[in-house]
């Protein structure tokens, strides 16, 4: 026997309410060779190499959509979620071409753990990934990842590889941690053709540090924390978690190429998504 469910019309405007009104969303332009697949096209590392450049008066990721309005359409049985206009004012060039605008939910979390091994996270069950760089003092990971350093600028790290996963360049991230710090000192670092700082360690449970990766960090590259500002930081780190953040809700295909060129302005009127 075939069952059909079907959705009130109100139970989705609850719904929806509830996850429009949780998380930040932001609208990027793509490049006019960009073509969305609604079945691939998941996350922001899924489409970051397409979106524009930072460039005159473009800036990637920076655009928020403001003063939300959800309605509940039953005329139409739909529901209907809605911002303010949102512009890009062209300087100095142009900004462009560009055939496609998505709306990111910039802070929604994805539920795959990048760290595949679990005791690489939580140092219960044996000996870790994790490895002494030049520790000068104290590197232990029976329980949890208790480090002392002796001076500044010593380390202590993971691969990727050993992590399970890989970072795109220009994918956002959110790296959480529990830290009970003795001395502070302690900072995040990812070191890849270059090191691109994280932040400072901040003593405390579930504490989260939210970034784009500069670029591709995969294989050998590393994790690592490092003495920062005290030869002696002293503390206890457990309970990690690397996710992806930024989930791709909605895409607007322009059926037209748009140039902003100097001097002009790109506007979106009316900010929409209409969900039946």
């Amino acid at each position: 026997m075939a069952i059909v469910t079907t959705w009130s019309n109100h139970g989705k405007f609850q719904a929806l309410s509830e996850f429009f009104n949780a998380y930040v969303f932001k609208i990027i332009l793509m490049n006019n060779t960009f073509t969305f697949d609604k079945d691939t096209h998941a996350t922001l590392s899924d489409i970051a190499a397409d979106q524009l450049a930072t460039a005159y008066g473009y800036t990637q990721n920076d655009k928020t959509l403001a003063n939300i309005v959800i309605t509940e359409d039953d005329v139409n049985d739909r529901v209907n979620i809605a911002w303010d206009d949102v512009s890009w004012s062209a300087a100095g060039g142009s900004i462009g071409p560009s055939g496609a605008a998505i709306i990111l939910g910039f802070d929604v979390i994805e539920a795959t753990e990048f760290f595949t091994t679990a005791i690489d996270r939580t140092f219960t069950g044996g000996g870790t990934h994790w490895t002494n760089g030049d520790l000068g003092t104290t590197f232990d990971e029976t329980t949890d990842l208790s480090l002392v350093s002796d001076a500044t600028g010593q380390y202590c790290k993971i691969t990727f590889t050993d992590i399970g996963t890989a970072l795109v360049a220009g994918g956002r991230y959110r790296l959480q941690y529990d830290y009970s710090e003795t001395l502070a000192g302690y900072e995040f670092k990812i070191n890849g053709a270059a090191l691109q700082v994280l932040g400072d360690a901040v003593a405390g449970t579930a504490q989260t540090i939210d970034f784009i990766a500069d670029e591709s960090f995969t294989g050998a590259h590393e994790l690592r924390i490092y003495s920062k500002t005290n030869a002696a930081a002293a503390g206890d780190f457990d309970n990690f978690s690397l996710k992806e953040l930024g989930t791709i809700i909605h895409c607007t295909d322009f059926g037209t190429d748009y140039t902003v060129t100097d001097g002009t302005s790109l506007l979106l009127e009316n900010v929409i998504i209409r969900g039946t």
